[in-house]
């Protein structure tokens, strides 16, 4: 999308199209350049320097020197979570070099970079706790040989569950499901039959829980959603799949405290879908 306003359209010229209830756009993923003017380095950083990249995505890559540093500055986030970075770089030295990483002018932590020849290889920093806004990343090379930047691409973080590692409870069982993430699903949503996920909540409490599920029927099936031992809502539907083997996925807000937290799917008068797993991600 541009930056700014945009139009999103959705239409159906062929057949009857859903009732749309709203939509909610997720920051996935931004990319922010090293050699980017907002951010710091040069001379005042222990002469780290712009250098010719062909290989990088911009051309152009940060060479940091041993005992130099650079900075990028104006790394956006857009809720309070988990965020993991994936640190596009180039180590030609025959070792590994670790360097320090420091967010927001915290307490650094080492990150190693193997050697990567002439190629540009990545790195990933997960699970970071960022508040929304803007926030800074500091790279500094205490090694012996240089180590260049090439560009830090920002994502925002999530915590799943899949279904067979889940509660089970009742007549619901593990099965085996080809196309489901960790090749197993949970059926038997139905009677007595439930499954529980274990979800830690973190800051706000606001979150968009994403549910991937098979539905091989032609019609809906329906589950009830608690949490904490809580009815949340009106019994979720859904819609076919198209097979017992095709997963899709439903997404809704919930929320939850900062802990631990059960959420769990039932249908005492009918049957439910199968479940994959549960993805949690920050509210935006």
């Amino acid at each position: 999308m541009n930056s700014g306003d945009n139009t999103i359209a959705l239409t159906n010229p062929g057949s009857t199209g859903p009732d749309i209830d709203r939509i909610q756009l997720l920051r996935m993923s931004a990319q922010y350049e090293a050699e980017s003017p907002a951010n710091s380095f040069g001379a005042s950083w222990g002469g780290s320097w712009a250098q010719a990249c062909s290989a990088c995505s911009g051309g152009v890559q940060i060479n940091m020197p041993a005992g130099a540093s650079m900075q990028f500055n104006q790394v956006q986030t857009d809720g309070y979570g988990p965020y993991d970075m994936t640190v596009y770089y180039n180590n030609w030295t025959a070792s590994t070099i670790t360097a320090n990483v420091s967010i927001d002018g915290g307490a650094g932590f080492p990150v190693a970079f193997p050697s990567s020849g002439t190629n540009i290889y990545t790195v990933a920093i997960q699970g970071q706790a960022l508040q929304s806004g803007y926030h800074t990343i500091k790279f500094s090379n205490p090694g012996s040989g240089p180590l260049s930047i090439d560009d830090v691409q920002v994502s925002q973080g999530s915590r799943s569950q899949e279904a067979e590692s889940a509660s089970i409870s009742g007549g619901a069982s593990v099965v085996a499901c080809t196309a489901c993430s960790g090749g197993l699903k949970v059926t038997g949503i139905s009677g007595t039959g439930q499954v529980s996920f274990s979800l830690l909540g973190w800051g706000a409490n606001a979150f968009t829980l994403q549910i991937s599920y098979t539905n091989p029927d032609s019609t809906y099936r329906s589950a009830t959603m608690t949490v904490n031992g809580q009815v949340v809502s009106p019994p979720i539907q859904f819609w076919p799949t198209g097979g017992a083997n095709v997963v899709g996925t439903l997404t809704l807000p919930v929320t939850l405290a900062n802990r631990s937290n059960s959420v769990a799917f039932s249908n005492s008068s009918g049957l439910g879908p199968d479940f994959d797993k549960v993805t949690l991600y920050g509210a935006q």
